[in-house]
């Protein structure tokens, strides 16, 4: 399925070597260098330490055996 482009726009190296995104939805991306010279740019979502945190203290309950209840899959909305 070809997804539809939103934006195009020519961009031009300041004398760092950088290039500004406008109107970007995120402040970090993964890069994609190819051989061909095209570069692909993955939005990302960093994780506070809190919410490793919480996910550690999770999988540590899991492990003792204190789970909660089964979750009804069929009460949740198709995504």
């Amino acid at each position: 399925m070809a997804v539809a482009v939103k934006k195009n726009y020519d961009a031009k190296l300041d004398t760092k070597r950088r290039v500004t995104i406008r109107s970007a939805r995120t402040e970090f991306y993964h890069v994609t260098e190819y051989e061909d010279g095209t570069v692909k740019l993955e939005p990302r979502v960093l994780v506070s330490p809190e919410m490793l945190e919480q996910i550690d203290a999770a999988v540590k309950r899991h492990k003792a055996g204190r789970k909660g209840t089964k979750l009804d899959w069929s009460k949740l909305p198709e995504v």
